[in-house]
């Protein structure tokens, strides 16, 4: 039996899930996107009407994060596809250095629904709200990587376009 990403995330969390030391906040690495906001230049790929439009969006979002009551438990904090390897046993998460205390839903908001029902309780609002904050910090890191990799401005573009007939 091959574990699937998800298989292994769910023995992730466990295994975090009696961690008692100290861990960093998930939202210090979002709070890193809306510093890049606020600096004027930070972004050179990013139009300027762009970038006040990501900065209101992050302080909206923010906002309604804060409604939401999110409990906190130590978490991957990064836990995508692109940190999961395929091996002959299955599915292996790497990239552990973002683990922190956050949200589960913050991890699992990749995964589609029939994989999120061995996460419940899942809070729908949460899980919606965190994934348009992931979308917009995915945004932002992607057009502070564009000058360097400019395949990235690509996705920094869609996840623009993502937000925009959200909050737009």
């Amino acid at each position: 039996h091959r574990a699937s990403a998800a298989d292994v995330l769910r023995l992730v969390h466990e295994a975090l899930a009696d961690y008692s030391g100290e861990l960093p906040y998930f939202a210090d690495k979002t709070g890193k996107c809306r510093a890049l906001l606020e600096r004027d230049g930070a972004l050179p790929n990013l139009r300027d009407a762009d970038r006040r439009f990501l900065l209101t969006t992050y302080h909206r979002i923010v906002a309604s994060l804060e409604g939401l009551s999110p409990t906190l438990v130590p978490i991957h904090g990064d836990a995508g596809l692109h940190n999961v390897f395929i091996t002959p046993e299955g599915a292996c998460y790497s990239d552990l250095e973002d683990v922190s205390l956050g949200p589960r839903e913050w991890d699992v908001g990749w995964l589609g629904d029939n994989h999120l029902a061995a996460f419940e309780p899942i809070n729908r609002d949460l899980l919606l709200t965190l994934s348009d904050l992931r979308s917009l910090c995915v945004s932002v890191w992607c057009f502070s990587k564009a000058e360097m990799l400019p395949n990235k401005l690509e996705a920094a573009e869609y996840h623009l376009g993502y937000l925009k007939g959200r909050f737009g």
